[in-house]
C-alpha cells in the first residue's frame, strides 16, 4: 500500500505512515459524493461496523478525494503491513457500484485469520 495523506469526510487529515502503517489494518473508502440517500445509507452501514472494525484493529478512513491514481469510488482493504487484500475501483456506478459494507467487513475479518508467519495462510 503506498503511503498517502488524505482529508477525511469529517475534515481531519490522516497520514497513513504515521497513524496506520505497521499498527493497524486499513479500510479506505473513497466516495464520489456523500449527499445522496444511497451514499448516506452506505456511510451509515460503514459507521455501524465501526465497533467491529476497532475490535479487528482496523482503521476506517472515509474520504472524497483521490489517493494517488485511485479515484472515487474506490475501496482498499490492507493489512497492517500494507499488503492489499482487496481493492475495487469501478469505472462507473458511483457508491452503488461498491461492495456493501458487510462484504468489506468480511475482508477485514479475513485479515484477522491470516497467519503472518505462514505467508498469508488462513488458520
Amino acid at each position: 500500500m503506498p503511503h498517502f495523506e488524505v482529508a477525511t469526510l469529517d475534515g481531519s487529515r490522516v497520514r497513513y505512515a504515521d497513524a496506520i502503517w505497521q499498527r493497524r489494518n486499513l479500510l479506505l473508502v473513497l466516495l464520489p459524493e456523500t449527499a445522496s440517500p444511497g451514499a448516506q445509507r452506505y456511510l451509515d452501514g460503514l459507521r455501524a461496523a465501526s465497533g467491529e472494525l476497532a475490535a479487528l484493529r482496523t482503521t476506517l478512513v472515509l474520504a472524497a478525494e483521490a489517493v494517488g491514481r485511485l479515484r472515487p469510488p474506490a475501496v482498499i482493504v490492507a493489512d497492517e503491513w500494507g499488503e492489499i487484500a482487496h481493492v475495487e475501483a469501478p469505472a462507473e456506478g458511483g457508491v452503488a457500484s461498491l461492495s456493501p459494507p458487510e462484504e468489506l467487513l468480511s475482508w477485514v475479518r479475513y485479515l484477522s485469520t491470516r497467519c503472518p508467519e505462514c505467508e498469508g495462510e488462513v488458520h
